[in-house]
């Protein structure tokens, strides 16, 4: 962020004014690009410079297993006050851009403690009373995240519920296909959700809440352990039913996890949409109040002469 920041001052500062135009012609653009090209330089120079300092950083300073030994701690837990904080702690990594504690902890089914389960349940004909019920590996990606998209399904949902904006009902109703296969780093990005301050707390709390309701529902006996291992790819709605080898009640819970994490995401999206709308009232105010009446005449006038410039080029 701070790095973008700066480059975008050093735009502001090298950089050519621009002035907006209803319709962008090849010529404009070359001429856009031509007065960019001292900013580019010095972005560039930039980019050099800090790409070094932060290379020589992680090596001397900042050791990756500091992050992967987050994901390790969540995968071998059996202690829901660990994993549950260490797996919001991940989430909330994911969310500034550092994906590997979390991607990690979906693609773990190999530690001790999952192995022991699995022979378990082959021995036992079922995975009802595993030695670890609470095994952080297999209670995020079963029921505390549905790998990953029971938030952004959760979101989906609601946005074809209640937001009238087109731009993100077509990003929703394009997002559900990949989605559903547990492909979430599109929506992620064309929503956004990445350093979104609006999408900050639904965004932990569904998986706090569903890793608390399946604990306290495994603990009931009430729906069994997630224990055996499913294939990449595979809808995370089914996850929780093919890990425990097809129990319809894992089934119902995921179906009401869905539901619960839909009416949370629900009213922090109003807000969301709330706060959208200021915004873009506010830029309506600033754009009819950007030039004073007589340059905004000017400006008028010689956007007509260039739009009828184009029309008469396009004939």
């Amino acid at each position: 962020m701070i790095i973008g920041y700066i480059v975008g001052q050093i735009f502001h500062l090298l950089g050519a004014k621009y002035q907006g135009h209803k319709y962008e012609h090849v010529a404009g653009i070359k001429e856009r690009a031509l007065a960019s090209f001292k900013p580019i330089i010095a972005s560039v120079g930039l980019a050099i410079v800090a790409g070094t300092v932060i290379n020589f950083l992680q090596i001397k300073v900042v050791q990756s297993s500091y992050i992967t030994g987050v994901a390790s701690s969540v995968i071998t837990s059996n202690n829901l006050l660990i994993s549950i904080p260490l797996v919001t702690f991940s989430i909330f990594l994911h969310w500034l851009g550092i994906g590997t504690p979390i991607m990690a902890i979906f693609e773990s089914t190999n530690s001790g403690a999952a192995t022991a389960n699995f022979n378990y349940a082959l021995t036992h004909g079922s995975s009802w009373n595993v030695p670890y019920k609470y095994l952080g590996s297999s209670l995020v990606q079963s029921y505390g995240t549905l790998s990953g998209t029971a938030f952004v399904f959760s979101l989906i949902v609601v946005i074809l519920l209640i937001d009238k904006n087109k731009y993100n009902k077509v990003v929703a109703k394009a997002s559900i296909f990949p989605v559903m296969f547990n492909s979430i780093n599109g929506f992620w990005v064309a929503f956004p959700i990445y350093l979104n301050p609006l999408i900050l707390i639904p965004l932990l709390l569904v998986p706090l809440a569903n890793m608390v309701v399946s604990s306290f529902a495994i603990f009931l006996h009430l729906v069994p352990v997630s224990v055996y291992p499913v294939l990449s790819g595979t809808p995370g709605v089914l996850i929780p039913y093919i890990g425990t080898n097809g129990s319809w009640q894992a089934l119902l819970l995921t179906a009401l996890l869905l539901v619960m994490d839909v009416f949370i995401v629900m009213p922090f999206y109003k807000i969301h949409m709330n706060v959208e709308a200021q915004l873009e009232e506010l830029d309506k105010q600033r754009d009819a109040g950007l030039l004073p009446l007589k340059k905004q005449k000017k400006f008028v006038k010689s956007k007509e002469k260039n739009n009828e410039k184009i029309t008469a080029e396009q004939r």
